[in-house]
């Protein structure tokens, strides 16, 4: 009895400790960086029903998250440089429009925003970086 009350002790003790490491792992990923754009997935919804998708190439735009507060990006020959501040549950305020921060991983993220024109009515865009 006492074997197996030790046993299941010890292994209380190593799943705790397992989860801890894995849980430090994910909060050390940054978005700190520059991130290419794969592709952009635009989703027209009218009366909550989806009307229109479309993906849209990257071709080459680059998001570099700077130290500075400031977002660095590249498209079609032009140089854009707007203020970001992370949010509390997993957000991205990129100049007012916040963006949710979706498979966040050191070599890829998604960045998801909504855009209501109305309850119903709204386009979401999901956007995949890569390092």
């Amino acid at each position: 009895m006492k074997k197996t009350l030790l046993l299941s002790l010890v292994m209380v003790i190593t799943l705790a400790a397992c989860k801890k490491d894995q849980v430090k792992e994910v909060t050390e990923i940054s978005l700190k960086g520059k991130w290419t754009v794969q592709s952009t997935l635009i989703k027209h919804f009218d009366n909550n029903v989806l009307v229109d998708s479309y993906t849209i190439p990257g071709n080459g735009a680059i998001f570099d998250f700077q130290t500075n507060g400031s977002v660095v990006m590249t498209h079609d020959g032009v140089v854009e440089s707007h203020p970001y501040n992370i949010q509390p549950g997993s957000k991205v305020d990129i100049e007012g429009d916040i963006y949710e921060i979706r498979n966040l991983t050191t070599s890829g993220v998604t960045l998801f925003l909504r855009d209501e024109y109305s309850p119903s009515e709204y386009v979401e865009f999901l956007q995949d970086l890569n390092r």
